[in-house]
């Protein structure tokens, strides 16, 4: 039938990392559940879901570690002019002269586990990045089946965290560091404050600037 019948016949590669909902939160039951439920819980209570962008770092500092990733923490930004971003951090690749350092922009969104997010909170953070940067979304909650097409199918450089690996990373580092989930959550949201900055996303590539105060 000629080119009319491309569509039909061409093979999607995108399809083939698509994540189901289940997959993307922890088993029924299991301890994961019980520590997302807590993150959740702690964020939501007394509408402190702002709060939640300290956490998110820690967790995209995680998850890139885990690959072997060079993840430096930079700041979290203002509530107000921050335009969709969260937190910047900096993706150090190679070592010693042979380094190049990439802008990391993070969203972080604490939403009920059982809520997928939307491709136009996705499209927020894409809008935000410039050439060489990276992007990394974290969520207590999902990221629908159309949101995961549109990242894999444009090809954006962009770093989905759902609430199954949001509660891994609060397990392992409770566990490394012999402290409870609930006393985590509370030593990270009480650098919140301290962490807040104003800034351009650039200036984090200016080692240690991001641990400095406001000038």
């Amino acid at each position: 039938e000629g080119s009319a019948s491309l569509p039909r016949v061409r093979r999607v590669v995108a399809r083939l990392g698509i994540t189901n909902k289940e997959e993307q939160l922890p088993p029924a039951g299991s301890a994961e559940e019980t520590v997302l439920k807590k993150v959740y819980d702690f964020y939501s209570a007394g509408n402190r879901y702002k709060r939640f962008e300290a956490l998110a770092e820690v967790v995209a500092e995680f998850v890139i570690s885990e690959s072997h990733g060079g993840y430096k923490s930079g700041w979290v930004t203002r509530g107000s002019g921050d335009h969709g971003i969260d937190f910047v951090g900096r993706l150090d690749v190679g070592s010693g002269f042979s380094t190049t350092s990439l802008v990391v922009l993070g969203q972080a969104k604490c939403e009920s586990p059982n809520s997928s997010t939307s491709g136009k909170d996705i499209a927020r953070t894409v809008a935000r990045l410039r050439r060489g940067w990276i992007g990394c979304y974290v969520t207590t909650g999902t990221f629908s089946t159309s949101t995961q097409k549109e990242v894999a199918e444009d090809r954006y450089p962009l770093i989905l965290i759902p609430g199954a690996k949001v509660a891994e990373a609060v397990s392992a580092i409770t566990i490394r560091d012999g402290i409870s989930v609930d006393d985590f959550l509370l030593r990270v949201d009480a650098t919140y404050e301290k962490r807040l900055r104003d800034r351009d996303p650039e200036q984090v590539l200016v080692p240690g600037l991001g641990e400095t105060a406001d000038g």
